[in-house]
């Protein structure tokens, strides 16, 4: 399970901002913005980081804690809910990117994830970095896991990758996995989206997994 405790501050171990394909700033502040729930599970070592400037989050990303080591300086408990009242926000939710992988090839990332797939927008940092979580293909017709958002097939359209031959079909059902939220960089091309029709079942899970400070997010 993680160690590294809500609002703890971390630096990046040598070699990983190279690693990464969507780096945080070389010299940024960061902190933990784990789900609270994340630190009991048994054999996890992912968690959360987000990157402090000026006050607002500006970088977010799920890394394995093996990539951290904490820094001995103030922490930041209020990370989690900072990082919760972004999801939601911005003028892109529910829209299909993709960003390519998230490390360079050969990288050992611990529980980072792997492979180059469609990110659902959930929302946006206040530098308008949208904030993503990959879309799985399943074959359930359902799932009732708090760390997943199910989408059926029929809720969302797909315009297949033209540089990514794994792209997720418009024809499968789909499960967004929400701990592994990242920032993504704000001129990522659109080639999807949920249909609006069906957006209210996926903000009621948001507002469980991430739930805002003024109360539960409306559809």
């Amino acid at each position: 399970m993680p160690t590294l405790t809500l609002g703890t501050a971390v630096a990046l171990k040598p070699g990983v901002h190279a690693a990464l394909n969507l780096p945080c700033s070389a010299r940024g502040e960061l902190f933990i913005a784990v789900n609270p729930g994340a630190l009991k599970v048994q054999a996890v070592t992912l968690t959360v980081v987000a990157e402090r400037s000026g006050g607002d989050i500006v970088w977010v990303g799920a890394l394995d804690e093996t990539m951290l080591e904490p820094r001995m300086v103030s922490a930041w408990p209020q990370a989690r809910q900072a990082l919760n009242d972004r999801v939601g926000a911005g003028a892109h939710p529910w829209e299909i990117r993709y960003p390519g992988t998230l490390l360079i090839p050969g990288t050992q990332g611990g529980m980072v994830y792997r492979g180059s797939r469609p990110w659902l927008i959930i929302g946006a940092l206040a530098n308008g970095r949208p904030l993503a979580v990959p879309l799985n293909s399943t074959t359930a017709t359902v799932t009732n896991k708090p760390y997943t958002m199910f989408l059926n097939k029929a809720w969302y359209v797909v315009t297949p990758s033209a540089t990514d031959p794994r792209q997720l079909h418009g024809d499968t059902n789909a499960t967004a996995e929400l701990p592994h939220i990242w920032s993504l960089p704000a001129d990522l091309v659109n080639c999807g989206h949920v249909l609006p029709e069906h957006t209210s079942s996926l903000v009621h899970s948001l507002s469980i997994y991430y739930p805002a400070s003024n109360g539960p997010r409306k559809p």
